[in-house]
């Protein structure tokens, strides 16, 4: 009876201590996605769907449009690129938070990246 008071003692400490690391981890988790301080929740999400879909750095597609890599982009990536794109006075305002860079939520990051583009929209 000894051991087995033991050994409960035991795994129950242990399965306790794993309920705390989950419980951080989450918590970290949800520190890291970062809170949309212009574009409105829809836009955002659009955009990050649009986004996953490119797997390279903003800078990176930037260039691509900017030189007009017919290779990389194709029609129906410029026309959900236009589609996606925030609304002209969402970009003038990101454009502001171009220091604040890393504070940005991604979809906002790749609009402060996109707002150097002239006459984007």
């Amino acid at each position: 009876p000894d051991l087995f008071a033991r050994i409960s003692f035991i795994f129950g400490a242990q399965k306790q201590g794993k309920k705390d690391e989950e419980y951080e981890e989450k918590k970290d988790i949800k520190k890291r996605i970062k809170e949309l301080k212009v574009l409105d929740p829809k836009t955002a999400q659009n955009l990050s769907i649009f986004l996953g879909s490119f797997r390279m750095p903003y800078e990176e597609i930037k260039t691509i449009i900017l030189e007009v890599d017919e290779e990389q982009l194709t029609e129906s990536i410029i026309q959900n690129l236009v589609s996606h794109l925030p609304e002209q006075e969402q970009v003038l305002t990101l454009a502001r938070f171009k220091n604040d860079y890393n504070s940005l939520s991604e979809p906002e990051q790749f609009g402060v990246v996109m707002c150097s583009i002239k006459k984007l929209r």
